[in-house]
């Protein structure tokens, strides 16, 4: 059982190396593998000389690992020592899993593996067959690993993966020899107060990780709200200046016929503004003060162009109507019905708030009409489902939006 027991060796420090070597993909395997396994054989053979049960083994296979990486450079020392602390956590927990799993199939005790050749055999091998299990499962779930954590951040998780690798060594020393001694209760004790320390000190940084998650993404959502209503007022100062343009152009006019004593034609002017400006003013209120500017203010633009607007609108206030991208898919509709207008007092714009719904009707007097790719992605943003008809060139495009 002696070479036996080399075999065992060796084939447990192939493991240990070739699950490294994978997991970190280093470039000369071919040396690596065969390098790390004859250290970690030698090891495991040395520690076995003078402890079956070496529980300090674990920690060696563990440093001799690591600082075979020290040089690598596609991950940080925290992801090394840590990956490390798996591959010896798991060794001893295959171990720990066949021997259960051994006295279960044989109707054995645990320390009845070590009386009988076949039943250690058995039990040794499937171990290693569980380990293989453990790393290839873990090298494929490799790029669901993104660690960025340092030593500095992680030293508590470190800590815990230790002090459960040491209390596991310590189980299955008791399991295979049926002893449990004085010293091994007050190192399981000791240990388990540091897994209670640690797990309290881990929870409370999580609990102090994710309010300052909320916290940074109550800031992003602030600097988000600050930035729209940034590009509305925006929006609506330029809205302003084109507005004051248009009033020193009428007043320019009307100062003009004053000074030709053609007072019939400014007050013609005067007339025509004040209709417009009445109309104008009466035009949108809904409760939603960036939507009402915004429509307002294209209304207003129709109007010097002489498009009247025939409007409907039974709406509550809601966000989704001053949201940015509702009121661009409006604004964008009103144009594209504009460049193919044929009769100038054929539009109508009807917007329903019907339950959760809202119902967004366009008819238009056009030459022709159809979906452009820029329409089709505002409609796809929102959703909705929508419908063109078009009856001796009176277009009418209908999207119901869900809210």
């Amino acid at each position: 059982m002696i070479l036996y027991n080399y075999f065992i060796n060796l084939l447990e420090g192939l493991l240990l190396s070739s699950f490294v070597a994978y997991y970190f993909n280093l470039k000369k395997k071919y040396i690596y593998i065969p390098l790390m396994t004859i250290l970690c054989f030698m090891e495991i053979s040395i520690s076995n000389y003078y402890n079956v049960f070496d529980e300090f083994l674990i920690f060696t296979l563990i440093l001799s690992l690591f600082i075979s990486l020290i040089k690598v450079k596609s991950a940080n020392y925290f992801e090394k020592i840590l990956i490390c602390s798996f591959a010896g956590i798991f060794l001893f927990l295959a171990n720990l899993v066949s021997v259960l799993l051994t006295t279960i199939l044989f109707n054995i005790g645990t320390v009845e593996i070590y009386t009988k050749n076949y039943y250690y055999i058995f039990c040794s091998l499937f171990s290693k067959v569980i380990l293989s299990f453990f790393y290839v499962l873990i090298c494929v779930f490799k790029s669901k690993f993104n660690n960025t954590l340092t030593i500095k951040d992680g030293w508590a998780i470190l800590l815990l993966c230790l002090t459960v690798q040491y209390m596991i060594t310590i189980l299955l020393e008791t399991l295979l020899t049926g002893v449990f001694t004085t010293d091994m209760a007050i190192t399981l004790t000791v240990a388990l107060i540091i897994i209670c320390v640690l797990f309290l000190f881990i929870f409370r940084r999580t609990q102090i990780d994710h309010e300052n998650k909320l916290q940074y993404e109550l800031e992003l959502q602030k600097n988000y709200f600050s930035n729209e209503n940034y590009t509305k007022m925006q929006y609506m100062s330029n809205e302003i200046v084109e507005t004051e343009h248009r009033m020193m152009y009428i007043l320019m006019a009307i100062k003009k016929y004053i000074d030709k004593n053609e007072n019939d034609q400014a007050s013609l002017m005067l007339d025509q503004y004040i209709k417009k400006v009445k109309k104008f003013s009466s035009t949108i209120n809904t409760n939603n003060p960036y939507f009402d500017f915004v429509l307002s203010a294209k209304i207003n633009e129709f109007m010097y162009e002489d498009i009247y607007i025939k409007n409907t609108l039974f709406i509550f206030e809601n966000p989704i109507y001053d949201s940015k991208e509702f009121c661009n898919l409006i604004i964008y509709l009103l144009d594209l019905f504009k460049e193919n207008l044929r009769s100038k007092d054929g539009l109508s714009l009807g917007i329903q708030q019907e339950n959760d719904f809202i119902v967004i009707e366009l008819i238009g007097d056009l030459n022709t009409f159809e979906i452009t790719n820029e329409l089709y992605k505002k409609i796809e943003y929102f959703k909705a489902d929508y419908s063109l008809k078009n009856v001796e060139n009176i277009y009418t495009i209908k999207l119901i939006i869900e809210i």
